[in-house]
């Protein structure tokens, strides 16, 4: 299904080249595409398009995870880091924010980003899950076993939770 909906795309793409959006869309969909030089076409597609409209957040955001996707770390962090500046409610900015601080074990950064992200969107599983273990990696653990408890209270299937939560038990 997905490569149907990229064949559509391209051909639209193709079709109305000054179409920004449906370029933005083509170039979001290369991203998860197993070919390296498809996602390094999305990286500089995306790149042109946040150019073009630095106000536009989907541009700039699927920039920063075109960086991701690139492993250019450093340059994803600013991007992200601009989307959650200049879209401060954008709570996927503060998530990929928080992800990208526990990859790099910046677990003070990490349980921040999280904390934004949550403020925004109390539901994000997978905010819970990264503060958590922000507080595993400050070594607060009593803070975090109360983390995952609650996690896994509201969340009863969330085997990543169950394993971390495990885990903890182990240090």
């Amino acid at each position: 299904k997905k490569q149907d909906a990229l064949a559509r795309v391209a051909v639209l793409a193709r079709a109305f080249p000054a179409d920004n959006d449906v370029r933005g869309v083509w170039a979001t969909l290369l991203l998860d595409s197993a070919q390296a030089p498809e996602r390094q076409f999305a990286l500089r597609e995306l790149q042109t398009l946040a150019q073009k409209a630095p106000g536009n957040v989907a541009f700039q955001y699927q920039l920063a995870r075109a960086y991701v996707m690139d492993g250019q770390y450093a340059q994803a962090r600013q991007q992200f880091e601009r989307v959650a500046n200049q879209h401060p409610s954008y709570s996927p900015a503060w998530l990929a924010l928080a992800e990208l601080a526990s990859k790099s074990l910046d677990f003070t950064a990490c349980q921040r980003y999280a904390d934004r992200a949550l403020s925004l969107d109390p539901s994000l599983r997978s905010a819970h899950l990264l503060k958590a273990s922000a507080l595993v990696g400050l070594q607060r653990f009593e803070e975090a076993r109360t983390a995952y408890d609650q996690l896994i209270r509201r969340y009863p299937d969330y085997r990543e939770a169950q394993l971390q939560r495990g885990l903890l038990e182990v240090v």
